[in-house]
């Protein structure tokens, strides 16, 4: 099961999901919640179930049965009261009772909470018990069914027995040897275990969530920003919110985190400034570290596993960045001073970042919502030239007239079983990402307008003195484009050329169809020669089609000599 989109605003409480990849998409509301309307929600999936975070004022579990319910069961309100009763082959010894909640479905335990204040103590001569008193309308709607635990002289609680919610009075007379499985426990300094009465509370409302071994870290929560919470292992619901060695982790220089993220056999806390690891399996032996004072995290949500290598991508107030048990920059030059000042002006809409990762275009896609035009700008860095031991992505920049407000990949056909890329916008609508024979698949007001501008090429070095640089001759371009013309514009002259209002020159590629005398292959490259008047110490080329329908551009080749060059000025 994925969740794929949540809808906003406070009386449209909905959440969307996709059982598998026979069915579509099933709506189911959310009852009694109230939305936190501007915080996009954290989702993680673990043996079957999806919890989410952030969105609500209270984290929400949906389970295999695709029911919903706030996450984790409160202790009951009140303990049991215990008396002789008069059936014979009990124990004996002192008795003190204690009472748990528990949502079952099926005939399988969802989740247990924690158990209720304990019983006066009661002294037995091989007598039964009586348990009265037995709250049987919870506050909690997901609890059905009710448990009595039974402590013998001072021994840990063990499970006596279990009914259905609305019974208010139990009576059993189980032997001490024959109780069942013990509440939670925890060991002490001294070596001795006893009973941990808050291992099994219920989640912190926090903002991020992740699963990294067998146990669910929450952070995030606005009255504890710098807190890391871990649930019991293989209990994703259970969290001891009392008990800091049992419940939670600091930040040791107390920053507040912004984003979680599982890498490899380490948990990424990040925070804006910098990043640590924690590692462990267990609350005995969770460890952190720091290891980044440089490399932060902007956001949860763009956090992200890409590449054949599964290496961690993120974005911080640098830029964006990817993690190989080592931090690596991946953007520079002119559009790392683009990020840098476009930060510093919009740091909001920055720290509420997504991303999400496309195979098929083997690229990490970074959404930076904007409340104005353009709705929509996204960075997206092709992984590929990272394989090739290059040090950064091939940029380009998306943008949409429209907000997107999610992004996410999901197998849509059994008959492919092939991972696509959708987005879900703020129209309503959740679309395909890759639909190269359509050049409005986003419908969108700015169709598929596609322009790739490269960096500015030196070729080397900054050729010549002031007054000298080279000249561009010739140039090939090869290029899939059978059904739009595309037009480039060559900016030569220093590394500021590409900012003139004009190019020195503008060529038009034609349609690459070739149909007449009769069909042939379509042409997948072309030349252009001369190249007049363009010149200077380095060039940019600047690639421009319209509308495109299954446009590629494959390179290119510029041939150069030394001549002169010229500064542009716009």
């Amino acid at each position: 099961m994925a969740v794929m989109a949540l809808t906003r605003g406070a009386a449209a409480n909905h959440l969307y999901y996709k059982a598998s990849s026979t069915v579509d998409f099933v709506d189911q509301g959310i009852p009694d919640q109230t939305q936190n309307v501007n915080t996009r929600p954290s989702v993680v999936e673990y043996q079957g179930r999806v919890y989410v975070f952030g969105m609500f004022t209270t984290p929400l579990v949906i389970t295999e049965a695709r029911s919903n319910h706030v996450a984790g069961v409160p202790a009951p309100e009140r303990g049991p009261t215990l008396s002789l009763g008069t059936s014979s082959g009990g124990s004996s010894g002192l008795a003190i009772g204690y009472l748990t909640y528990v949502h079952k479905e099926g005939g399988k335990v969802v989740q247990e909470g924690n158990p209720s204040t304990p019983s006066a103590t009661l002294e037995l001569n091989g007598e039964g018990r009586v348990w009265s008193n037995l709250p049987d309308s919870p506050v909690n709607p997901r609890v059905t069914h009710l448990r009595g635990y039974l402590s013998m002289d001072g021994g840990i609680p063990a499970f006596a027995w279990e009914r259905t919610l609305g019974v208010t009075t139990v009576t059993e007379n189980l032997p001490t040897l024959s109780l069942g499985t013990r509440l939670p426990v925890f060991e002490g300094l001294d070596g001795e275990f006893d009973a941990d009465i808050y291992a099994r509370g219920v989640p912190p409302n926090g903002r991020f969530n992740e699963i990294y071994h067998d146990a669910h870290w929450v952070s995030g929560d606005y009255n504890f920003p710098g807190r890391v919470y871990f649930s019991r292992l293989f209990e994703p619901e259970s969290f001891n919110r009392v008990v800091k060695e049992r419940g939670w982790i600091d930040t040791l220089d107390g920053e507040a985190v912004t984003g979680l993220k599982r890498w490899g056999d380490i948990l990424v806390v990040g925070y804006l400034g910098g990043a640590y690891a924690i590692q462990g399996f267990s609350s005995r032996d969770y460890q952190i570290v720091k290891i980044s004072n440089y490399y932060g995290v902007l956001s949860h949500h763009a956090l992200q596993l890409a590449g054949p290598n599964s290496d961690l991508f993120g974005a911080g107030q640098e830029g964006p960045w990817r993690y190989d048990g080592a931090f690596h920059d991946l953007m520079n030059d002119s559009l790392h001073r683009f990020w840098r000042d476009d930060y510093r002006a919009s740091q909001g809409i920055y720290e509420a970042c997504f991303a999400a990762e496309d195979r098929y275009t083997k690229t990490y896609q970074l959404v930076i919502p904007r409340a104005a035009s353009p709705r929509t700008f996204k960075y997206i860095g092709h992984i590929e030239p990272l394989r090739k031991g290059e040090a950064e992505p091939w940029w380009t920049i998306d943008i949409r007239a429209r907000e997107d407000s999610s992004i996410g990949s999901i197998v849509i056909s059994d008959s492919n079983h092939y991972r696509e890329l959708l987005s879900g916008s703020c129209d309503g609508f959740i679309r395909r990402e890759n639909v190269e024979d359509d050049a409005d698949d986003d419908g969108d007001a700015f169709m598929k307008a596609m322009r790739v501008t490269t960096k500015h090429f030196f070729f080397g070095d900054q050729s010549g003195d002031e007054a000298h640089g080279r000249n561009y001759n010739s140039l090939d371009v090869f290029l899939k484009n059978e059904n739009n013309a595309v037009t480039v514009g060559l900016y030569g002259g220093d590394d500021s050329a590409n900012e003139a209002a004009t190019p020195q020159k503008t060529l038009t590629i034609p349609v690459g169809t070739i149909t007449a005398p009769f069909a042939k292959v379509p042409r997948t490259s072309i030349y252009f020669a001369p190249l007049a008047e363009v010149n200077g110490k380095g060039l940019t080329l600047d690639f421009n089609v319209s509308a495109p329908v299954g446009v590629a551009l494959r390179g290119f080749g510029i041939y150069h000599s030394l001549g002169h060059q010229e500064r542009l000025r716009s």
